[in-house]
């Protein structure tokens, strides 16, 4: 069972971006203008922040702050009609919207948002508040740390146990979380496994983007604050680099589809298998 879900999940995968059909290739040249645009909105503000703090440390630019949180959701939000348009064509769901813009309206978008936005609030709010229960109890930093690991693993455990959440709602379904967690059993480690092979030519390309910008590979910053937002400060809000890294990263989020025709694949071929009535229920087909 391993073998056959793992092979058809990377097939899935990998024909995917390799070897996309003109639906494909026509839908997400529909988005190319839409993502340059808001990553460089998105870029531009926080540049400006960047300038602003480098020029005054003490200052509190709240509009610039407030923009460039708004353009980094928006930039977020762009991308989910992709996530949802492959994991429909990758299901065999019939009536496919094959309009980017079109999306923009679908309230799927907006489920699958929410979705991932309360995820993310949650999973940082419970950790901030472990660590700061950790240190209040001056409880000594490898506990601390082993005691963070655990608490992470098995967060990770219950996310990729619950994944199949995003191919569902995505398919206009009700949220069955039960029914999805107990879907997943067994699977685990198929879906680890398909999930990262999938994954890695948008890893290596944007190891190597984050080299040629950065200078290392995880586009970590080693230098002092101080020091990153007085180097930033000398950049201009809008460059040839921006420009260029723009377009590398849409070509990473190209890449990236990969894993979500792996996951929609999985979702079939476990959910739906399971239960034929999954692809039709609550569609309105």
């Amino acid at each position: 069972m391993f073998e056959k879900l793992f092979g058809s999940a990377i097939s899935k995968g990998f024909k995917t971006i390799f070897s996309p059909d003109n639906e494909t290739i026509s839908f997400m040249l529909g988005y190319l203008p839409f993502f340059l645009f808001l990553k460089l909105v998105f870029t531009y503000f926080n540049t400006e922040l960047i300038n602003t703090l480098a020029a005054d440390p003490e200052a509190v630019p709240v509009k610039l702050s407030f923009l460039t949180s708004a353009a980094g959701l928006a930039f977020a939000l762009s991308v989910i009609p992709i996530y949802i348009y492959i994991i429909q064509k990758s299901t065999n769901k019939t009536n496919i919207n094959n309009n980017y813009y079109n999306f923009l309206l679908d309230p799927n978008l907006y489920r699958v948002f929410f979705l991932i936005l309360l995820t993310t609030l949650i999973l940082g709010s419970l950790s901030g508040l472990f660590f700061g229960l950790l240190i209040s109890l001056s409880v000594p930093l490898v506990i601390s740390a082993i005691t963070l690991s655990a608490i992470g693993l098995f967060a990770f455990y219950l996310l990729i146990r619950l994944y199949f959440i995003v191919p569902h709602i995505s398919l206009g379904k009700k949220i069955e979380l039960k029914k999805l967690f107990r879907a997943s059993k067994g699977h685990f480690w198929v879906m680890i496994a398909s999930l990262f092979v999938v994954s890695i030519p948008a890893i290596l390309l944007s190891m190597g983007l984050n080299y040629v910008f950065t200078g290392n590979v995880l586009g970590l910053q080693t230098a002092l604050p101080s020091e990153i937002l007085t180097s930033h400060a000398q950049q201009i809000p809008l460059g040839l680099n921006d420009i260029l890294r723009a377009a590398g990263d849409f070509i990473v989020q190209y890449l990236s589809l990969s894993s979500i025709a792996a996951l929609a694949d999985l979702y079939k071929n476990i959910v739906i298998t399971s239960d034929p009535q999954t692809l039709t229920q609550n569609t309105g087909e």
